[in-house]
């Protein structure tokens, strides 16, 4: 695959999973933004209220790149490890584990052979998984991460990686939106600001709803990821695997 294909896939990744949940989540970070402006232009005069204007335009593309970062952080590390409890017991990891049901167990050995044959990894046998699960669970990480590369051009598997990556993040923007749209509910309050207190009220509602829904979303996504990935993978030609 040549360089330039892979830098599309890459931005292709970026636009869909960061900055798409970014920008369905910025809208409390933008009020918040507007109400720094106007406690600058309320206390200066003069050319100190251009240099507040000019504060808030370089603030916004900042705070936008900062809000994408966030989330990003936050769903990795709060909603990723809440709901999979680590790397080792993603839906990829689990799925090879012999006692996991998620895969037929015929269909598995066919991918622990290909695996070997492919990688020179040799996954645990299933007794020795019973003696030790945590080393079973490493060697299927390493083995999934050559999987993973081997379809780094696989279409089907972009999408689907693409879709987790989108409502992980959505998670992790919602968190921050929900706690931000509390903090003006708060500030408005005591200025008796009603009009703005409803519509920080309707967005805390909305964001609180994607919290509800979006770790279901996330799990069955990361799902959806790990049996695509395996089939693609068992489809794939060894010749497919050198370029």
């Amino acid at each position: 695959m040549s360089r330039k294909h892979l830098k599309s896939i890459e931005n292709k990744y970026i636009l869909q999973a960061r900055y798409f949940p970014a920008i369905l989540t910025v809208f409390p970070f933008c009020f918040l933004l507007n109400l720094i402006r106007e406690y600058f232009t309320t206390t200066l005069d003069g050319i100190f209220l251009l240099i507040a204007y000019l504060i808030q335009a370089g603030l916004s593309g900042a705070v936008f790149y900062f809000q994408m970062q966030l989330n990003r952080y936050i769903s990795k590390e709060i909603f990723q490890n809440y709901i999979f409890k680590g790397e080792n017991n993603l839906p990829t990891t689990l799925s090879l584990l012999w006692s996991d049901s998620t895969i037929d167990s015929t269909i598995k050995q066919m991918i622990h052979t290909k695996i070997k044959s492919l990688f020179d990894i040799s996954l645990l046998t299933p007794e020795a998984e019973k003696n030790d699960k945590e080393h079973a669970k490493n060697l299927i990480i390493v083995a999934v991460s050559q999987i993973r590369n081997s379809l780094r051009k696989n279409d089907q598997q972009i999408q689907h990686n693409r879709e987790y990556g989108f409502w992980r993040n959505l998670a992790g923007g919602s968190l921050v939106a929900v706690c931000i749209s509390i903090i003006i509910i708060i500030i408005e309050f005591f200025k008796c600001n009603n009009s703005l207190i409803a519509i920080c009220f309707i967005m805390f509602l909305i964001y609180s709803l994607l919290l509800c829904f979006c770790p279901h979303l996330i799990k069955k996504h990361g799902q959806y990821y790990a049996k695509s990935l395996f089939e693609q993978f068992l489809s794939l030609k060894e010749k497919e695997i050198l370029q």
